[in-house]
Protein backbone atom coordinates (compact mmCIF):
# COMPACT_ATOMS: atom_id res chain seq x y z
CA UNK A 1 0.00 0.00 0.00
CA UNK A 2 1.36 3.52 -0.53
CA UNK A 3 0.35 7.29 0.01
CA UNK A 4 -2.89 6.60 -2.70
CA UNK A 5 -4.93 3.92 -1.09
CA UNK A 6 -8.02 3.96 -1.05
CA UNK A 7 -10.35 3.37 2.36
CA UNK A 8 -12.26 1.01 0.77
CA UNK A 9 -8.92 -1.34 -0.21
CA UNK A 10 -9.19 -2.47 3.88
CA UNK A 11 -12.84 -3.26 3.03
CA UNK A 12 -14.04 -3.33 7.04
CA UNK A 13 -16.92 -6.01 8.25
CA UNK A 14 -19.77 -5.01 10.55
CA UNK A 15 -18.30 -6.68 12.88
CA UNK A 16 -15.05 -3.51 13.44
CA UNK A 17 -18.07 -0.98 12.64
CA UNK A 18 -19.94 -2.60 15.59
CA UNK A 19 -17.03 -2.46 18.44
CA UNK A 20 -16.54 1.26 16.75
CA UNK A 21 -19.88 2.97 16.92
CA UNK A 22 -19.13 6.50 19.29
CA UNK A 23 -15.75 5.99 20.07
CA UNK A 24 -14.06 8.94 19.23
CA UNK A 25 -10.43 9.07 17.57
CA UNK A 26 -7.53 11.23 17.19
CA UNK A 27 -5.20 11.06 14.36
CA UNK A 28 -1.71 12.93 14.24
CA UNK A 29 0.60 12.65 11.00
CA UNK A 30 2.23 15.69 9.56
CA UNK A 31 1.88 14.06 5.97
CA UNK A 32 -1.53 15.56 4.84
CA UNK A 33 -1.72 12.56 2.38
CA UNK A 34 -1.50 10.06 5.68
CA UNK A 35 -4.12 11.39 7.32
CA UNK A 36 -6.74 11.47 4.79
CA UNK A 37 -5.43 7.50 4.45
CA UNK A 38 -6.42 6.99 8.30
CA UNK A 39 -9.16 9.59 8.53
CA UNK A 40 -10.53 7.57 5.77
CA UNK A 41 -10.06 3.93 6.84
CA UNK A 42 -11.60 4.68 10.28
CA UNK A 43 -14.73 6.29 9.77
CA UNK A 44 -15.38 4.11 7.38
CA UNK A 45 -14.80 1.70 9.58
CA UNK A 46 -17.21 3.71 12.20
CA UNK A 47 -15.35 6.01 14.40
CA UNK A 48 -15.75 9.81 14.97
CA UNK A 49 -12.37 10.84 13.74
CA UNK A 50 -10.50 14.08 14.01
CA UNK A 51 -7.34 14.94 12.58
CA UNK A 52 -4.23 17.50 13.76
CA UNK A 53 -0.60 17.39 11.46
CA UNK A 54 1.17 17.61 15.08
CA UNK A 55 1.79 16.65 18.36
CA UNK A 56 2.08 19.76 20.65
CA UNK A 57 -2.05 20.81 18.89
CA UNK A 58 -2.75 17.07 19.91
CA UNK A 59 -1.96 17.09 23.43
CA UNK A 60 -3.66 20.64 23.84
CA UNK A 61 -6.69 19.18 22.54
CA UNK A 62 -6.76 16.31 24.68
CA UNK A 63 -6.48 18.30 27.72
CA UNK A 64 -9.94 19.41 27.10
CA UNK A 65 -11.95 16.53 25.00
CA UNK A 66 -9.16 13.05 25.22
CA UNK A 67 -10.19 10.92 22.85
CA UNK A 68 -11.14 7.10 22.99
CA UNK A 69 -8.16 6.19 20.79
CA UNK A 70 -5.05 8.14 19.43
CA UNK A 71 -2.81 6.91 17.01
CA UNK A 72 0.55 9.23 16.12
CA UNK A 73 2.66 9.26 13.62
CA UNK A 74 6.74 9.79 15.01
CA UNK A 75 7.57 12.47 13.68
CA UNK A 76 5.02 15.10 14.26
CA UNK A 77 6.85 18.15 14.56
CA UNK A 78 8.84 19.56 17.56
CA UNK A 79 7.32 17.09 19.92
CA UNK A 80 7.48 13.57 18.88
CA UNK A 81 4.56 10.74 18.56
CA UNK A 82 6.49 8.99 20.96
CA UNK A 83 6.91 11.79 23.54
CA UNK A 84 2.87 12.31 23.00
CA UNK A 85 2.28 8.89 24.03
CA UNK A 86 4.61 9.24 26.98
CA UNK A 87 2.55 12.25 27.92
CA UNK A 88 -0.51 10.86 27.61
CA UNK A 89 0.45 7.75 29.52
CA UNK A 90 1.59 10.10 33.35
CA UNK A 91 -1.91 12.07 33.45
CA UNK A 92 -4.21 10.43 35.07
CA UNK A 93 -6.54 12.55 33.32
CA UNK A 94 -5.63 11.31 30.06
CA UNK A 95 -4.07 7.65 30.90
CA UNK A 96 -6.75 5.88 30.18
CA UNK A 97 -6.53 6.74 26.05
CA UNK A 98 -5.63 3.74 24.00
CA UNK A 99 -2.57 5.15 22.17
CA UNK A 100 -1.01 3.61 18.72
CA UNK A 101 1.84 4.35 16.36
CA UNK A 102 1.99 4.13 13.09
CA UNK A 103 5.42 3.60 11.57
CA UNK A 104 7.32 2.43 8.22
CA UNK A 105 10.63 2.21 10.40
CA UNK A 106 12.07 -1.53 11.42
CA UNK A 107 11.57 -3.50 14.47
CA UNK A 108 13.68 -1.31 16.80
CA UNK A 109 11.19 1.50 16.45
CA UNK A 110 8.35 -1.36 17.77
CA UNK A 111 10.04 -1.65 21.11
CA UNK A 112 10.76 1.86 21.41
CA UNK A 113 6.95 2.67 20.44
CA UNK A 114 5.88 0.54 23.27
CA UNK A 115 8.52 1.83 26.41
CA UNK A 116 7.04 5.40 25.42
CA UNK A 117 3.79 4.18 26.60
CA UNK A 118 1.79 3.19 23.50
CA UNK A 119 -0.40 0.47 23.73
CA UNK A 120 0.15 -1.00 19.78
CA UNK A 121 2.33 -0.44 16.96
CA UNK A 122 1.21 -0.36 13.40
CA UNK A 123 3.63 -0.76 10.25
CA UNK A 124 3.21 1.05 7.34
CA UNK A 125 2.07 0.29 4.92
CA UNK A 126 -1.64 -0.61 6.29
CA UNK A 127 -2.13 -4.45 5.22
CA UNK A 128 -6.25 -4.89 5.83
CA UNK A 129 -6.29 -8.32 7.88
CA UNK A 130 -3.59 -6.64 10.57
CA UNK A 131 -5.41 -3.08 10.38
CA UNK A 132 -8.83 -4.43 11.27
CA UNK A 133 -7.79 -6.99 13.75
CA UNK A 134 -6.33 -4.22 15.55
CA UNK A 135 -8.81 -1.95 15.49
CA UNK A 136 -10.91 -4.64 16.90
CA UNK A 137 -8.58 -5.21 19.90
CA UNK A 138 -8.17 -1.47 20.42
CA UNK A 139 -11.81 -0.76 20.66
CA UNK A 140 -12.63 -3.91 22.90
CA UNK A 141 -10.22 -2.72 24.82
CA UNK A 142 -11.03 0.53 25.33
CA UNK A 143 -14.77 -0.06 26.17
CA UNK A 144 -13.15 -2.64 28.90
CA UNK A 145 -11.44 -0.36 30.18
CA UNK A 146 -15.16 2.45 30.48
CA UNK A 147 -16.30 -0.43 31.81
CA UNK A 148 -13.80 -1.05 34.42
CA UNK A 149 -13.65 2.80 35.54
CA UNK A 150 -17.44 3.19 35.84
CA UNK A 151 -17.44 0.51 38.74
CA UNK A 152 -14.68 2.00 40.00
CA UNK A 153 -16.08 5.87 39.88
CA UNK A 154 -19.38 5.27 40.54
CA UNK A 155 -21.14 5.00 43.58
CA UNK A 156 -22.89 1.94 44.33
CA UNK A 157 -25.92 3.82 45.78
CA UNK A 158 -27.18 5.99 43.62
CA UNK A 159 -24.71 5.93 40.71
CA UNK A 160 -23.29 9.27 40.28
CA UNK A 161 -19.37 9.16 40.31
CA UNK A 162 -17.32 9.15 43.02
CA UNK A 163 -15.29 12.74 44.02
CA UNK A 164 -12.35 12.06 42.19
CA UNK A 165 -13.79 11.25 38.63
CA UNK A 166 -15.85 14.28 39.28
CA UNK A 167 -12.93 16.45 40.04
CA UNK A 168 -11.60 14.88 36.84
CA UNK A 169 -14.52 16.16 34.62
CA UNK A 170 -15.11 19.50 36.19
CA UNK A 171 -11.12 20.45 35.28
CA UNK A 172 -11.83 19.04 31.69
CA UNK A 173 -15.01 20.57 31.59
CA UNK A 174 -13.43 23.93 32.94
CA UNK A 175 -10.21 23.91 31.17
CA UNK A 176 -12.60 23.32 28.04
CA UNK A 177 -15.17 26.24 28.79
CA UNK A 178 -11.93 28.85 29.07
CA UNK A 179 -10.78 28.03 25.64
CA UNK A 180 -14.14 28.13 23.84
CA UNK A 181 -15.23 31.17 26.29
CA UNK A 182 -18.58 29.58 27.51
CA UNK A 183 -20.14 29.81 30.95
CA UNK A 184 -19.50 26.88 33.08
CA UNK A 185 -21.25 25.85 36.91
CA UNK A 186 -20.99 23.72 39.87
CA UNK A 187 -24.06 23.15 41.92
CA UNK A 188 -23.39 21.54 45.26
CA UNK A 189 -26.29 20.20 47.00
CA UNK A 190 -26.98 18.96 50.63
CA UNK A 191 -29.87 17.41 51.49
CA UNK A 192 -31.07 19.31 54.56
CA UNK A 193 -30.80 17.51 58.08
CA UNK A 194 -30.24 13.67 56.67
CA UNK A 195 -28.85 12.31 59.02
CA UNK A 196 -32.12 12.61 61.50
CA UNK A 197 -33.71 10.96 58.67
CA UNK A 198 -31.32 7.66 59.11
CA UNK A 199 -31.74 7.89 62.65
CA UNK A 200 -35.09 8.18 62.62
CA UNK A 201 -35.89 5.75 59.81
CA UNK A 202 -33.16 3.77 59.57
CA UNK A 203 -30.30 2.98 57.25
CA UNK A 204 -32.29 0.92 54.69
CA UNK A 205 -34.99 3.71 54.36
CA UNK A 206 -32.40 6.72 54.38
CA UNK A 207 -30.56 5.18 51.29
CA UNK A 208 -34.22 4.76 49.73
CA UNK A 209 -34.68 8.77 50.10
CA UNK A 210 -31.38 9.05 49.00
CA UNK A 211 -31.34 7.02 45.64
CA UNK A 212 -34.94 8.59 44.64
CA UNK A 213 -33.45 12.16 45.10
CA UNK A 214 -30.16 11.37 42.91
CA UNK A 215 -32.62 10.01 40.73
CA UNK A 216 -35.40 13.16 40.89
CA UNK A 217 -31.79 15.53 40.29
CA UNK A 218 -30.38 13.28 37.33
CA UNK A 219 -34.19 13.17 35.51
CA UNK A 220 -33.40 17.52 35.61
CA UNK A 221 -30.06 17.06 33.82
CA UNK A 222 -28.94 17.17 30.57
CA UNK A 223 -27.05 14.48 29.16
CA UNK A 224 -23.70 15.72 29.25
CA UNK A 225 -24.19 17.34 33.11
CA UNK A 226 -22.40 15.18 35.60
CA UNK A 227 -23.63 14.21 39.08
CA UNK A 228 -20.95 12.72 41.29
CA UNK A 229 -21.65 12.02 45.45
CA UNK A 230 -19.23 14.32 47.21
CA UNK A 231 -19.45 12.93 50.79
CA UNK A 232 -21.81 11.29 52.98
CA UNK A 233 -24.71 13.37 51.80
CA UNK A 234 -22.91 16.18 49.84
CA UNK A 235 -23.61 16.54 45.56
CA UNK A 236 -22.63 18.08 43.33
CA UNK A 237 -22.87 18.61 39.61
CA UNK A 238 -21.24 20.29 36.86
CA UNK A 239 -23.65 22.19 34.23
CA UNK A 240 -21.58 23.78 31.40
CA UNK A 241 -22.99 26.74 28.80
CA UNK A 242 -26.20 27.91 31.12
CA UNK A 243 -26.04 31.16 31.68
CA UNK A 244 -26.67 32.71 34.84
CA UNK A 245 -30.72 33.19 34.83
CA UNK A 246 -30.95 29.39 33.53
CA UNK A 247 -28.52 27.95 35.80
CA UNK A 248 -30.77 29.50 38.62
CA UNK A 249 -33.95 28.57 37.12
CA UNK A 250 -32.43 24.65 37.12
CA UNK A 251 -31.41 25.07 40.68
CA UNK A 252 -35.06 26.25 41.81
CA UNK A 253 -36.45 23.07 39.90
CA UNK A 254 -34.52 21.26 41.50
CA UNK A 255 -35.36 22.32 44.70
CA UNK A 256 -38.95 22.29 44.10
CA UNK A 257 -39.02 19.06 42.92
CA UNK A 258 -37.15 16.96 45.98
CA UNK A 259 -39.12 19.43 48.40
CA UNK A 260 -42.32 17.94 46.44
CA UNK A 261 -40.77 14.44 46.66
CA UNK A 262 -42.44 12.11 48.59
CA UNK A 263 -40.72 8.28 49.66
CA UNK A 264 -42.56 6.76 52.58
CA UNK A 265 -41.16 4.86 54.95
CA UNK A 266 -41.90 1.48 56.17
CA UNK A 267 -45.10 2.13 57.61
CA UNK A 268 -46.21 3.96 54.74
CA UNK A 269 -45.71 7.49 56.38
CA UNK A 270 -43.67 10.25 54.34
CA UNK A 271 -40.71 11.48 54.63
CA UNK A 272 -40.00 15.14 53.87
CA UNK A 273 -36.74 15.71 52.18
CA UNK A 274 -35.20 19.58 51.23
CA UNK A 275 -31.91 20.50 49.95
CA UNK A 276 -29.50 23.33 50.23
CA UNK A 277 -27.86 24.48 46.67
CA UNK A 278 -24.70 26.76 46.13
CA UNK A 279 -23.79 27.72 42.63
CA UNK A 280 -20.54 28.29 41.31
CA UNK A 281 -21.18 30.16 38.08
CA UNK A 282 -18.39 31.40 35.76
CA UNK A 283 -19.54 33.44 32.73
CA UNK A 284 -18.37 33.02 29.08
CA UNK A 285 -15.55 36.00 29.57
CA UNK A 286 -13.64 34.58 32.33
CA UNK A 287 -10.16 33.26 31.17
CA UNK A 288 -8.74 32.56 34.82
CA UNK A 289 -11.19 30.07 36.18
CA UNK A 290 -9.69 26.56 37.45
CA UNK A 291 -11.57 23.65 39.17
CA UNK A 292 -10.18 24.24 42.31
CA UNK A 293 -11.94 27.84 42.15
CA UNK A 294 -15.11 26.72 41.15
CA UNK A 295 -15.43 24.43 43.78
CA UNK A 296 -14.37 26.32 46.31
CA UNK A 297 -16.92 29.04 45.17
CA UNK A 298 -19.35 26.39 45.28
CA UNK A 299 -19.07 25.58 48.84
CA UNK A 300 -18.95 29.02 49.85
CA UNK A 301 -21.98 29.59 47.99
CA UNK A 302 -23.63 26.04 49.56
CA UNK A 303 -22.70 27.08 53.55
CA UNK A 304 -24.52 30.34 53.03
CA UNK A 305 -27.41 28.60 51.80
CA UNK A 306 -27.46 26.04 54.66
CA UNK A 307 -26.60 29.12 57.42
CA UNK A 308 -29.54 31.29 56.26
CA UNK A 309 -32.35 28.99 56.62
CA UNK A 310 -31.73 25.77 54.00
CA UNK A 311 -34.11 24.70 51.62
CA UNK A 312 -32.86 27.60 49.23
CA UNK A 313 -30.42 28.22 45.86
CA UNK A 314 -27.42 30.95 46.31
CA UNK A 315 -25.26 31.66 43.38
CA UNK A 316 -22.07 33.10 43.94
CA UNK A 317 -20.02 34.01 40.42
CA UNK A 318 -16.85 33.26 40.00
CA UNK A 319 -14.71 36.74 39.62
Amino acid sequence: MNDTVQASDVGFSSDVIVEAQQMNVLVCEASQVQRSILTRLLTEAGFTVQSIKDADSALSLMETSPPAIFITGVEVGPTSGLEACWTLKASPDTAHVYTIVVSASTDNRIAEALDSGADDFIRKPYEAVEMKARLRAAARMVRLHQHLRDQIEADPLTGAVNRNAFIRSLKMEVAQARQLRLPVSVVMVNFDHFKKINDTHGQEVGDRVMTRAVNTLRNELGAYDVIGRLDGSGFGMIIPRLNQGAIQDLAEDMRRALANLIVEDDLGRPIPLTASFGIAYSPADRERISYDRMMGHGEKALKSAKDTGRNKVVLLPVA
